[in-house]
């Protein structure tokens, strides 16, 4: 290994001289020798390198005259005797990573490669050649050759380097590669890290060969390998490096750094964690190779990722009427509703295909839970994150000891009014056909269109609407500044009575008549407690539905397919689990749930302090009076219709 005082002489000996040039006189040499040169090398010594190189007894064109002393040349790498391993690195979803092609203006391009019909043996390599070709190749651009380069890093992941060629580890003449994938990427991951720009020459079913954007323009580097067909791999026949040339301009990214060796690094993380931030992703991928991808090609490289962790996701698409047809003929009672779209090739209908629009699902032990909840449902829709997008729309319930229960869901192209009645159509029709039932959802115009539909079975008095009073203080944020106003309109909203919401309300117009103005333009009975009539139950916003949403959000990020096995599993799990304590509970003589046991005590410790004393049998009058450790004192007559 060359230490970093060690430099590299370039030595023409059968080229010729360019006079008269910008830089003043030129050699050009088609191949030149390369000698690695230390402070301690003697001009005799360095003589002796370039004969015995040369295996001949001649003159050296174009070498120097001077003793070999450290100079201005450049630091170079010198190879290891030892073979090198190549990184290993991740299969591409379907076997082949596109092949880069440079064109006339260096840009790369994906190019699938079959085996080409008719093409001569005289193209391809011998199979049974198995010699190991030279390592250098001769330059045959017949451009200037300069003496200028970088060191050299290390082929595999990791920030660049450029402060020394120590430890820096190049490619082999013999190294193998399991199969195409593991060259591409094993090349572009070595461009990567030494900030370098290649182009592709030939890329077939066969062979392999690229070189410096540089080539012939100050380096000479160029790789180039080939299938051996008997054992089905991939191996370095020529190598010609490391680069000899400087980065030309400095650039916060890199052309080879495509999603296909993105995907390969985040995999580990991707499988750890599939909800993980594009962002997250990005920061990690410059950290690492010292380039700042895209948003995009982030994007499209966990996509692919996720595609090879957990399966194709157009094929998932297709598993999903044969999934959910298996959970029916298994689990009668459940119930799911598919939705496609005609398929339409050159103005023809194509009966034989079709295209994913929606699909509504729910399962029997929902169901039959919902009949003993609370009659009410919170509705909300949140976004996926995979390749194809779309929006998952979910509906929550809440059990008499405060479990929160999905009873329905619904994968849609996104929340219109046309979704929506999707939704909530086959909601009411399968899971709540009970009357009266209060429904808490945002502002929603798809919302409001679905509910108000005279045939969609959601008009009073067969159901009622209730805002979330989050969604309406972020509104009301978007017109009135300040906190303190939106904490006045939130406090008269959770108001239980209207003397307390019209103290808050009051506050309020004080602050800005006009914000009392745009309160009034919304009914009291959709985001205020005290004129629900109760029918809330304490519930003034959606975050029931917002908790299913953050428990889902892992497989939100995975192809629809796995979303709904993932409800199915979780819910199964969740069934097993109430199930069981039910079960405990009843065997120790509990009547009540839980929460109403808590509730009751609470109240009869609070009542102690209350004495009640009949005052009118007949008319169900009694006097109150309540104990204080100063005294007691009557709080007055009460009429009572029940007690």
């Amino acid at each position: 290994m060359a230490s970093e005082d060690s430099f590299l002489v370039l030595v023409h000996h059968r080229g010729s001289i360019k006079r008269k040039t910008r830089s003043g006189v030129k050699f050009t040499d088609k191949d030149p020798l390369c000698i690695i040169v230390r402070p301690s090398t003697s001009y005799d010594d360095l003589v002796s390198s370039i004969l015995l190189k040369l295996g001949l007894d001649a003159m050296v064109a174009g070498s120097s005259s001077r003793p070999a002393v450290a100079s201005s040349s450049v630091p170079a790498y010198e190879p290891p005797t030892q073979s090198v391993a190549s990184p290993s690195f991740a299969v591409d979803l379907r076997g082949n990573v596109g092949d880069e092609v440079g064109t006339g203006e260096h840009l790369p391009t994906s190019l699938h490669c079959a085996t080409p019909a008719g093409v001569g043996d005289g193209l391809c390599d011998d199979p049974d050649n198995d010699d190991v070709e030279p390592d250098l190749i001769a330059d045959d651009s017949g451009d200037d050759l300069g003496a200028n380069g970088l060191p050299g890093q290390q082929a595999g992941f990791g920030a660049r380097d450029a402060d020394g060629s120590a430890g820096m580890t190049e490619f082999q003449v013999g190294q193998q590669f399991q199969d195409k994938d593991e060259v591409l990427l094993s090349v572009k991951t070595y461009s990567i890290r030494r900030g370098i720009q290649y182009k592709v020459i030939e890329s077939d079913y066969r062979r392999y060969v690229g070189k410096c954007y540089e080539f012939g323009n100050g380096c000479t580097w160029l790789i180039r390998l080939s299938l051996r067909q008997r054992k089905g791999i991939w191996e370095v026949k020529r190598y010609n490096g490391p680069h000899t040339c400087l980065t030309t301009s400095i650039s916060s990214d890199h052309r080879r750094l495509d999603y296909h060796v993105i995907s390969t690094f985040i995999m580990p993380m991707v499988r750890a964690d599939a909800s993980v931030n594009i962002k997250v992703l990005q920061n990690a991928t410059a950290a690492y190779f010292g380039f700042r991808p895209t948003y995009r090609r982030v994007w499209m490289a966990k996509q692919k990722a996720v595609a090879v962790i957990y399966d194709d996701w157009d094929e998932l698409y297709n598993e999903l009427p044969r999934w959910v047809l298996g959970v029916q003929l298994t689990m009668p009672g459940s119930v799911a509703v598919l939705q496609t779209c005609p398929v339409r090739v050159g103005g023809q209908l194509d009966e034989s295909q079709a295209y994913f629009h929606r699909l509504f699902w729910t399962f029997p032990p929902c169901i039959e839970a919902f009949r003993h909840c609370k009659p009410l449902v919170s509705i909300d829709g949140t976004h996926l994150y995979g390749k194809y997008g779309g929006t998952l729309l979910v509906a929550i319930a809440q059990d008499g000891n405060s479990n929160i229960l999905p009873v329905a869901f619904a994968l849609v192209e996104g929340e219109n009014a046309e979704s929506w009645s999707f939704f909530l159509s086959h909601l009411r029709q399968h899971v709540t056909p009970q009357p009266g039932l209060l429904v808490i959802s945002d502002r929603h115009n798809g919302i409001k269109a679905a509910l108000e539909s005279p045939d969609g079975g959601w008009l009073p008095p067969a159901a009622y609407r209730a805002f979330c009073i989050r969604h309406i203080a972020a509104n009301f944020a978007l017109t009135f500044k300040g906190k303190d106003a939106r904490r006045l309109l939130v406090n008269a909203a959770y108001a239980k009575t209207k003397v307390e919401f019209d103290y808050w309300f009051n506050i309020l117009r004080s602050e800005n008549p006009a914000m009392c103005d745009w309160a009034n333009r919304i009914e009291y009975s959709l985001w205020t407690q005290y004129s629900d009539e109760g029918c809330r139950f304490g519930h003034m916003t959606t975050n029931i539905s917002e908790c299913v949403n953050s428990i889902l959000k892992g497989v939100r990020n995975l192809p629809v397919c796995l979303l709904v096995k993932a409800t199915y599993c979780r819910l199964a799990k969740l069934f097993v689990r109430k199930g069981r304590e039910a079960q405990a509970q009843l065997g120790t003589g509990q009547q009540f749930s839980q929460y109403l046991v808590k509730c009751i005590e609470a109240n009869l410790k609070t009542a102690r302090c209350f004495t009640m004393t009949v005052y009118d049998r007949d008319n169900s009058e009694y006097t109150v009076a309540e104990t204080t450790p100063t005294g007691s004192f009557s709080l007055g007559s009460y009429r009572f219709s029940d007690l």
